[in-house]
């Protein structure tokens, strides 16, 4: 557990010195089937031989800030349930859109699994959004996930 705790604080450090960590939080009520975004195929895709999925949440309450992305990956836990958690914009804003058809994907192997995601994020002062790429990191030996924008 220590050490799981190290390396996602590591993670999130190395990110976080690059333009700002995201928020990353435990998976809750946001969760569930019904806020995958349409169409399920175009926002959904599988990695490492299916232990890991990257999942485009559409959660109501904000047309400007709607858009999350869900990650299940290892470890598993007693009863082979996958870690789950929710990557948002900030603590109570998602994205304004994100495209995982267009992400680029790598290996690092000092963090694991690299995704580079396309997202659009809503600028309150101007009232427009504006581009901005995703880095997220997956190590799923230890679960240590890492988000920051560049």
């Amino acid at each position: 557990m220590k050490i799981t705790l190290l390396a996602l604080t590591l993670v999130a450090a190395s990110l976080g010195s690059q333009s700002g960590a995201q928020q990353i939080s435990k998976c809750d009520a946001r969760a569930q089937a019904a806020n995958i975004a349409e169409p399920w195929s175009a926002n959904s895709r599988s990695f490492a031989d299916g232990d890991v999925r990257l999942t485009v949440l559409e959660t109501p309450g904000s047309e400007t800030a709607a858009f999350r992305i869900l990650i299940l990956t290892p470890p598993r836990n007693a009863l082979g349930e996958r870690l789950c958690r929710i990557i948002s914009y900030q603590r109570e804003a998602g994205f304004f859109g994100v495209t995982l058809s267009w992400m680029g994907t790598s290996y690092d192997p000092l963090y694991g699994l690299v995704f580079d995601i396309p997202v659009q994020i809503f600028v309150a002062s101007t009232g427009k959004n504006k581009p901005a790429r995703l880095h997220l990191t997956v190590d799923r030996s230890i679960g240590a996930i890492g988000a920051g924008l560049r």
